[in-house]
């Protein structure tokens, strides 16, 4: 099913306005059989450029009787099936018909879309003006079309005259559409175009290359400008000259862009410095312990070989080098990591302290003997509150001697922006 949206010329302010709507479903051999068209009304006189509308094939009467946007689309809506795939010629119409729906707070089924323009851009690749409109397309081809031009039902008779001419058939819009580059295409040869590139063995040759395969469309370039900036590889054949080329576009690029390499700055190269070592706490020496251990012990059972779920899921819970104490669930002791009793028992919980096993109801193994010695500690509350009073103590002083000139009347929250912000050292 094929379907073209027009839209009227900007008016004063930059807005857009859509002409005519036209569709048409298709059989599987790209024949008729049913169609759709409708002319849109013009918003206001802004909109209303009869010269660009006249080049659509209507006159001025023709739309000032047409429907209006929200009747149009709702008749659209209703004419569609809920098996209809719709093929629009290129995303800016899909675009366009969105916007307009979303205007005009009209519902948008949420059918399959293809956007059929790659796929014939793709499907043409190798041939003769491969890129272009419907009418491009069948004029480089002899494919005759009905005039005149962009009008939309014409449009619809254009692109069936064209997926017919060039045998396109409806099982490629299954498939992703090939790849396709917007270039000149020319053939071996050419006098047009010296260079031409390869797709296939990923080559820049020169026209009259003997490696350029015969009776074949390339891409096709008047200089090395644009295969420079896609780099592309060069063929013996013009090796030099694309050396050439790339260094005056280097030299080129240099001079625009200011840079001097006359004089040469040598830069020792320094060792990184080492940062000065300090006494570590006694919790911090075991904190960094209890870290290098639980990633030693990870990373060697896991290179042991393939685990199952059940055994990763203990390791990665043994490891944890927050927890100092372990229960199983479905027993009623906890053990410490280095009980042969833990050896076997799966879904595992952790605890870091041992009065946190003892709540959750947990009793201590008779093997192992847990105690809170054992315990991980942590940066008590009081310890916690000592360091935020320092440093509320540091930004209310430094907020003080900021405004100490002035009589004005400091708040907590004024300060802790100020610090926040970074305004207060």
């Amino acid at each position: 099913m094929t379907h073209y949206l027009n839209r009227a010329k900007n008016n004063r302010h930059g807005s857009h306005w859509p002409t005519q709507l036209a569709a048409s479903r298709v059989d599987a051999a790209w024949n008729t059989v049913d169609t759709f068209s409708v002319l849109f009304r013009p918003k206001d006189a802004s909109f209303q450029d009869w010269n660009h509308m006249a080049f659509f094939g209507w006159n001025r009467q023709a739309f000032l009787d047409g429907e209006a946007l929200y009747s149009g689309l709702v008749a659209f809506q209703k004419w569609l099936r809920p098996d209809d795939i719709i093929c629009w010629w290129h995303q800016e119409a899909n675009d366009l018909y969105n916007m307009f729906t979303k205007i005009a707070q009209v519902r948008n089924p949420a059918g399959k879309v293809i956007f059929l323009g790659d796929y014939i851009y793709g499907f043409l690749s190798s041939q003769k003006a491969s890129v272009g409109s419907p009418y491009k397309l069948c004029a480089a081809r002899g494919i005759p079309v009905p005039e005149p031009a962009h009008c939309s039902q014409n449009d619809i008779l254009a692109i069936q005259a064209l997926v017919k001419g060039i045998g396109f058939q409806q099982s490629y819009l299954l498939q992703p559409p090939k790849k396709w580059v917007k270039d000149y295409t020319a053939l071996k040869g050419t006098t047009v175009f010296p260079l031409l590139y390869d797709p296939d063995a990923k080559l820049l040759h020169r026209s009259d290359c003997e490696l350029l395969p015969e009776d074949k469309y390339l891409p096709a370039y008047t200089s090395f400008k644009a295969p420079i900036r896609r780099k592309y590889k060069p063929c013996s054949c013009c090796r030099e000259e694309y050396l050439d080329a790339l260094w005056e576009r280097n030299q080129d690029t240099i001079e625009r862009k200011g840079i001097n390499f006359s004089r040469q700055v040598q830069t020792a190269i320094q060792a990184p410095q080492k940062q000065a070592e300090r006494n570590l706490a006694k919790g911090e020496k075991s904190a960094i312990g209890r870290f290098k251990w639980a990633k030693e012990e990870r990373e060697t059972t896991l290179k042991k070989g393939v685990l199952t779920d059940s055994e990763r899921n203990t390791v990665m819970a043994l490891s944890q080098p927050g927890l100092a104490f372990w229960a199983s669930r479905g027993y009623r002791t906890f053990h410490r990591r280095n009980c042969p009793q833990i050896t076997g028992l799966t879904q595992l919980v952790g605890f870091p302290r041992y009065q946190d096993a003892v709540h959750a109801g947990y009793c201590p193994c008779r093997h192992c003997k847990p105690s809170p010695k054992q315990n991980v500690v942590f940066l008590s509350r009081s310890q916690t509150r000592s360091v935020l009073a320092k440093q509320r103590i540091r930004w209310y002083s430094s907020a003080r001697s900021t405004v100490s000139h002035s009589n004005t009347t400091i708040g907590t929250l004024r300060c802790r922006r100020w610090w926040a912000n970074g305004e207060l050292t």
